[in-house]
C-alpha cells in the first residue's frame, strides 16, 4: 500500500513537471478600443488637416513646403491627412492631394480605423483594431481611383496586408485594371501570376473564420458584393474626384467577375454554406443580374446545376423553404428557379444555352410546373 501511494506521489509530480501547464489565454476579441489606440499628436485638426477638410489645396501645398508633417495623427490616432484624403474626399483633386502628400513623406502603409468601428460589432463578428486597422491601399482600391492606387504601389504600399475581415487591397478591386495593377506588385512572376492571385482571393474559402463570408468562394462573394466587411457599396463619386466606378451594381459586379473568370475561377464551384445551397448561376439569377449570368455561362457555368437551397417564390408557394427531400441530384435548376418567378428574360437565357426543359425535381416537376405565367409557359412548351 506504502509502495503504491509513492507511485501516486511521484505519478503526480512527473505531470506537474512535465506536462504541458496552464494553456495560453485566448487574445481578446475586443481589445478595449480606450486603450487600443495608434499615438496622437493633439486632440484636435492640426493646420494641414484643416486645410483638407476645407478642400483648400494651395494651403496644403504651402503648408507641406514649409515642412508640416504629413503624418501627425488626431482624434485618438485615427485620422491623419491621406486618411482625409481618402475617406472625406472633400477636395476637388484628391489624385493632386495624395501625389503632395506621399512627395512629402506620407508613410503608404499607415493604418486607421473607421469611425465607430472599433469596439464589438452588431453581429458578433471581428472589429478593427490598431493591428488590423485599414490601410490607404484597401480604401483607394475600393473606391476605385486607379491614379492613387498606382501612386500608394509607387511608394511602397503593401498590397498584402489585411484588415480585420481578413481581406486585402486584392479583395477590395472591383475594377480590372486595379486588380491586375495590385497582383502584379504582389506577384511579380508573370507565369504564375493569375494562378497565386487567385489562391490569395480564395485563400479562406471554407475556413471557420467568424464572418461567414469566408465560406464563400471569390465568384459568389463578387456576385454578392461581399468582399469584406468593411466597406457598404459606395455612394456616387462626385465628377472632380476622379473615381472609376458610379453606382451601378452590376458594372462592379461584371468587373470582378470577368477577372476572376480570367485567371481561372471555378464558375461552377457552389456557395459552401448550408452544403448544397446557392450555385453561382442561381445567385446571379436571383439578384436579377442577367449579364452577370451571360458571363458565368459563356465561360463553362453548368446551366442544369441543381440547388437546394430556400428562396422566395410568388408562384409556387410549397418550395419556399428547403424541402428534406431535395438533394444535389434532384433539386432545382435554375430554369426551374426562373419560371417559378415569371422571369421572361431569364428563362429566354437559359434555354439559349440548352437548359433542359424536361428535367424534373425531388418530386416530379418540371420547369413548366413551377409557372403560371403566360409567356413563360409559352416559351417552355414551344422548341425542342
Amino acid at each position: 500500500m506504502g509502495m503504491m501511494k509513492i507511485i501516486v506521489v511521484i505519478s503526480v509530480v512527473t505531470l506537474i513537471a512535465c506536462g504541458p501547464g496552464p494553456l495560453p489565454p485566448l487574445p481578446e476579441r475586443y481589445p478595449d478600443p480606450r486603450q487600443d489606440r495608434f499615438p496622437s499628436d493633439s486632440d484636435d485638426p492640426l493646420p494641414l488637416d484643416v486645410a483638407i477638410l476645407r478642400g483648400n489645396l494651395d494651403e496644403v501645398r504651402r503648408l507641406l513646403e514649409q515642412g508640416a508633417n504629413p503624418n501627425a495623427r488626431w482624434s485618438g490616432g485615427d485620422r491623419f491627412p491621406l486618411q482625409e484624403i481618402l475617406e472625406s474626399r472633400g477636395l476637388n483633386d484628391p489624385v493632386e492631394a495624395a501625389r503632395l502628400l506621399l512627395k512629402h513623406g506620407a508613410d503608404p502603409n499607415a493604418k486607421w480605423c473607421p469611425f465607430e468601428s472599433r469596439g464589438p460589432s452588431y453581429d458578433g463578428g471581428p472589429s478593427c483594431t490598431t493591428a488590423t486597422a485599414l490601410t490607404p491601399l484597401m480604401f483607394a482600391t475600393f473606391w476605385g481611383s486607379r491614379d492613387i492606387v498606382q501612386m500608394l504601389l509607387d511608394a511602397g504600399a503593401d498590397p498584402s496586408v489585411r484588415d480585420w475581415g481578413e481581406a486585402s487591397a486584392l479583395d477590395y478591386a472591383y475594377d480590372e485594371v486595379m486588380f491586375e495593377m495590385i497582383s502584379r506588385a504582389q506577384f511579380p512572376d508573370l507565369s504564375t501570376r493569375d494562378q497565386k492571385a487567385l489562391e490569395w482571393v480564395s485563400r479562406n474559402e471554407g475556413s471557420p473564420y467568424d464572418n461567414s463570408l469566408w465560406r464563400e468562394t471569390p465568384i459568389t462573394r463578387a456576385l454578392t458584393q461581399r468582399e469584406g466587411v468593411v466597406f457598404p457599396a459606395p455612394p456616387p463619386p462626385s465628377p472632380q474626384s476622379g473615381l472609376l466606378f458610379g453606382t451601378e451594381r452590376e458594372s462592379r459586379v461584371l468587373s470582378r467577375l470577368s477577372t476572376l473568370l480570367r485567371i481561372g475561377a471555378d464558375p461552377n464551384r457552389r456557395l459552401s454554406l448550408g452544403g448544397a445551397d446557392s450555385t453561382p448561376l442561381s445567385l446571379a439569377l436571383r439578384a436579377n443580374q442577367l449579364r452577370a449570368a451571360r458571363a458565368l455561362l459563356v465561360n463553362g457555368a453548368d446551366v442544369n446545376q441543381r440547388w437546394c437551397a430556400r428562396f422566395e417564390n410568388r408562384n409556387y408557394k410549397s418550395v419556399t423553404t428547403r424541402d428534406a427531400a431535395c438533394s444535389l441530384s434532384n433539386g432545382l435548376t435554375s430554369l426551374m428557379w426562373a419560371a417559378s418567378e415569371g422571369k421572361t428574360e431569364a428563362v429566354t437565357l437559359l434555354l439559349e444555352f440548352k437548359a433542359d426543359r424536361t428535367l424534373k425535381d425531388w418530386a416530379g416537376r418540371t420547369a413548366l410546373d413551377y409557372t403560371t405565367a403566360p409567356e413563360v409557359r409559352k416559351l417552355l412548351s414551344s422548341g425542342p
